[in-house]
């Protein structure tokens, strides 16, 4: 064997593999192990539950940011705001996009990105009404009015049940006045999901058993989809209606596919947006909560429905459905983006080129009235 030949190819690997692809397949897998732990547990401890004021920032970067132009250009009719966030790593810009053009919002105080041992790109979401910004860390849940750097934290108050943030959450009711989040004792390896006040920041259990061990979450109005496991590896998707308890799988969701990522649920439950994962390469390309998703499926078949606009060969790269049913489509072609909302029975409403300042940014929220 020539020593020195493999010492060189080693090398040579070792330099192809980049510290960003490690961590996110390391993230992936423990995102995983998290949603099998919290699918077999479950508790129904009726909780009290407290707010903890922050009067502290997670991270202060006073480098200067830089502004973004104002543009011209107006969000799709239908919609009153998009708001934007510049990466999901590090420490980066977000932006509204509305009536007035671009605007910056600094959120130096904020994490937006990673922070000591917490991945928050697992749980940054915007509010339905573009009202609030919220997110996951070993603090607890934190709640900030968008362009504001004022914060409050949520926390369980009682035994040592602590927000959990591996597998979902948090979810935001339609209406914007709650939050749905998964809660955990490890020392009794219990699981509790609940409704967290907006306003006041009271707990209120979920009632629904169903609920309680689900994984991957996402809520719009009676409707949420979510992911169970029933045995190790094996993944199951739902739609059910917390209202009226009416349940049914997903089938064939995870059949001869790697992985997969749910990203919404239409309101009436009749279809999901997904990410389709068929190899590694897909799988690490984006990061571990990805907002990306490429397929609209049929809940009671499997099937993948056509967007309801001609689209040509070109595939959008993000989608996720309204409160109101209606579809948002995002669509990069060379050096051009644009949204398309497009109602339930497929008609087109709307469609609005992009700025450009925002084009290689991730759409966090399309508010809507």
């Amino acid at each position: 064997m020539n020593l020195d030949r493999l010492r060189t190819d080693l090398a040579g690997l070792a330099d192809e593999v980049e510290y960003k692809d490690l961590r996110d397949r390391a993230v992936r897998t423990s995102r995983r192990i998290a949603r099998i732990r919290l699918a077999l547990v479950a508790a129904g401890t009726v909780a009290v539950i407290g707010i903890t004021s922050a009067g502290f920032a997670l991270h202060r970067d006073d480098r200067a940011l830089p502004e973004i132009a104002t543009t011209r250009t107006l969000p799709p009719a239908g919609a009153t705001s998009a708001v934007y966030i510049a990466n999901l790593e590090g420490f980066g810009n977000m932006a509204v996009w509305d009536g007035g053009g671009v605007r910056t919002l600094h959120f130096r105080d904020h994490p937006v990105g990673r922070y000591g041992g917490d991945d928050l790109r697992e749980s940054l979401t915007v509010s339905p009404d573009g009202t609030y910004l919220s997110w996951i860390s070993a603090a607890g849940l934190h709640l900030s009015r968008l362009g504001d750097n004022d914060m409050v934290v949520l926390n369980r108050q009682d035994g040592d049940f602590r927000i959990s943030g591996g597998c979902f959450g948090p979810e935001w009711a339609s209406d914007s006045t709650r939050l749905l989040a998964a809660t955990s004792q490890p020392t009794r390896n219990a699981v509790e999901t609940g409704w967290f006040a907006a306003d006041g920041g009271a707990f209120t259990p979920l009632v629904d058993e169903k609920l309680r061990g689900a994984c991957d979450v996402h809520l719009n109005g009676d409707w949420a989809a979510y992911t169970t496991s029933p045995r190790l590896g094996i993944f199951d998707t739902y739609v059910r209606n917390l209202r009226t308890g009416e349940t049914r799988m997903v089938p064939d969701l995870s059949a001869n596919r790697l992985d997969f990522e749910i990203s919404s649920v239409s309101p009436d439950g009749s279809r999901i947006t997904a990410r389709l994962i068929d190899n590694d390469d897909e799988r690490n390309a984006v990061p571990p909560r990805t907002l990306e998703a490429n397929h609209v499926i049929d809940t009671r078949t499997g099937e993948t429905l056509p967007f309801g606009i001609e689209t040509g060969r070109l595939g959008a790269h993000q989608l996720f459905f309204t409160p109101a049913g209606d579809l948002v489509a995002r669509f990069t072609e060379g050096d051009r983006s644009w949204l398309t909302l497009v109602a339930p029975d497929g008609r087109l409403i709307s469609r609005a080129d992009e700025p450009a300042e925002v084009r290689d940014w991730v759409l966090l929220r399309l508010v809507t009235p």
